[in-house]
């Protein structure tokens, strides 16, 4: 008797990386926080961070993430179209939109992490 992965694992995978990408956006927002805001002294590896990382980067990070997303559900809804709206293989179909929808998430929630994080790393005036 084997071991198989197929949809299932393909799901809780992609909900696992999710969730880490968010914990880790978190964590870095709300470092650059406390330290802005006085609560935790400067840090010299957050200051590298801010250092490389830029709104623009970010977004055109998360930009590299959608937009193949997009790409694997637009191959989805042509394969339903292409049959007519007839029955579709089921686990070759979900593969495509489980790492289609993936892809789309980490890419957009890349994008949307990069504007509180940018902002924190504005100089105050």
């Amino acid at each position: 008797m084997g071991v198989a992965f197929d949809a299932h694992t393909l799901l809780v995978g992609p909900i696992c990386l999710l969730l880490g990408e968010q914990a880790v956006a978190f964590a870095v927002i709300a470092v650059a926080f406390s330290i802005r805001e006085g609560f935790r002294p400067p840090n010299s590896k957050v200051d590298r961070f801010f250092n490389f990382f830029t709104l623009e980067r970010g977004v055109l990070l998360g930009l590299g993430s959608v937009l193949p997303g997009l790409v694997l559900i637009g191959a989805t809804i042509w394969q339903r179209v292409a049959s007519r709206l007839g029955p579709l293989d089921y686990p070759s179909t979900m593969r495509l939109v489980i790492l289609g929808v993936k892809t789309f998430l980490l890419g957009f929630g890349l994008m949307l992490h990069s504007f509180p994080c940018s902002m924190l790393g504005l100089e105050r005036r």
